[in-house]
């Protein structure tokens, strides 16, 4: 899902319109909020880039890296987000197409959490950074499955534990 070198991916196709806590379910919420307490508490706090997502946000990012730009930013513009360039639309961002297979963001059970950069804006460093394991620690502590622990990694994902 990322891009195996350092980017900065900040609206680049990554970002969705809900980034806010009291968006997603009551129970993803307080853990989603004491995990970035934890972290900022700690000095490594971070950003927030995907909260909530609409049926057609999911779509959108779904199509992203799997077909043609025309039709990626055609469905953007129907979801209300900024279209992508060629460059962008060379890799995919999510493996979930928001029709049969919905993600946990579209129920608001999942948060995107990114380490900053040295400048303080959000980044999107290799799957081997340790501040990878360092936000998966504290988002486990909080109660969440982070996505940095599946066979096909997705570091910034952390989603409600499934019972």
């Amino acid at each position: 899902m990322l891009p195996d070198t350092e980017e900065q991916l900040f609206g680049r196709g990554v970002v969705t319109k809900s980034t806010n806590s009291a968006d997603l379910d009551p129970e993803t919420a307080r853990m989603v909020d004491v995990a970035c307490a934890i972290l900022k508490e700690r000095g490594k706090e971070g950003v927030k880039t995907s909260g909530r997502r609409t049926d057609q946000e999911q779509i959108a990012l779904f199509a992203q890296g799997r077909k043609p730009l025309g039709v990626v930013n055609a469905l953007r513009a129907k979801a209300n987000m900024r279209p992508i360039s060629e460059a962008e639309n060379k890799y995919t961002v999510t493996d979930c197409n928001g029709v049969t297979k919905k993600s946990k963001h579209q129920s608001g059970e999942a948060i995107d959490y990114v380490p900053k950069d040295k400048n303080g804006n959000p980044c999107w460093p290799p799957k081997s950074d340790p501040r990878w394991m360092e936000i998966a620690e504290v988002f486990e502590l909080a109660g969440m499955e982070s996505g940095l622990r599946w066979r096909k990694a997705d570091p910034p994902h952390h989603q409600r534990r499934t019972v």
